[in-house]
């Protein structure tokens, strides 16, 4: 799930810059004009004060209109007891019992996924394998058929996950950074969570979900221990 070309939010930036840019500029005219009261320089005044606070206004519009983007990294669990893995799992929006009986029946990645996705109301997920420096998209919930995505280790926030190997979950994702499709309409998901599938110390894949409602800290820990079981099914 690749972000779209709209809403970059590098573009209140680059104009927030150019309205900088520009109070320099009409304080130095201005500055010169006084020494030197040209009327070329009135005119060159003139145009760089107006274009200044144009461009401020469309800096003041954009910067309005942005979302704020909460990037938080889920820090690994330090030797856990089954208790204190008991007193999560309550508060998680996953249901273990559930997955790990699919697990159990020795299901495929596949089933599993739609299993996580039908349980937390997912939008849309992913479920990346490792083949040496490569991330490539094997298996999908609610993806377009024709989906082929690959990243290189450290390449986007997939790559990321895959060579930092922890839990990146983002609040408010910007519009349109995915859209879902059904027979009643269009919708975008608001949070995404991506999470290393790990072997141990190596990461064998990335699963990445995006959600219409919030995760709990707890749920992306039950994901995480999730994570560790697919790992052996990819």
């Amino acid at each position: 799930m690749k972000p779209t070309a709209e809403n970059n939010p590098k573009t209140p930036l680059a104009v927030s810059a150019i309205f900088y840019v520009g109070i320099a500029a009409s304080a130095w005219f201005l500055f010169s004009l006084y020494n030197n009261p040209a009327l070329h320089l009135f005119t060159i005044a003139y145009a760089i004060v107006g274009a200044t606070i144009f461009t401020g206004i469309v800096a003041v519009a954009l910067l309005s209109r942005a979302r704020t983007n909460t990037i938080v990294y889920l820090e690994k669990r330090q030797a856990h007891t089954e208790a204190s893995h008991q007193q999560a799992s309550s508060n998680s929006r996953l249901n273990r019992r559930a997955i790990d009986n699919l697990l159990e029946k020795k299901a495929g990645a596949q089933q599993v996924l739609n299993e996580i996705c039908n349980q937390l109301q997912a939008g849309q997920a992913a479920l990346y394998t490792r083949v040496d420096k490569t991330i490539e998209l094997k298996f999908g919930y609610a993806l377009p058929a024709e989906n082929k995505i690959n990243y290189q280790v450290g390449e986007g926030l997939i790559g990321r996950v895959a060579a930092e190997g922890k839990t990146l979950y983002i609040d408010k994702l910007p519009d349109n950074y995915t859209t879902v499709f059904s027979g009643l309409g269009v919708a975008s998901p608001s949070y995404l969570s991506i999470t290393p599938v790990k072997q141990g110390e190596t990461t064998a894949g990335v699963m990445e979900i995006a959600t219409f409602s919030p995760l709990s800290y707890d749920t992306l820990l039950d994901l995480e221990q999730v994570s560790e079981k697919l790992a052996t099914l990819i």
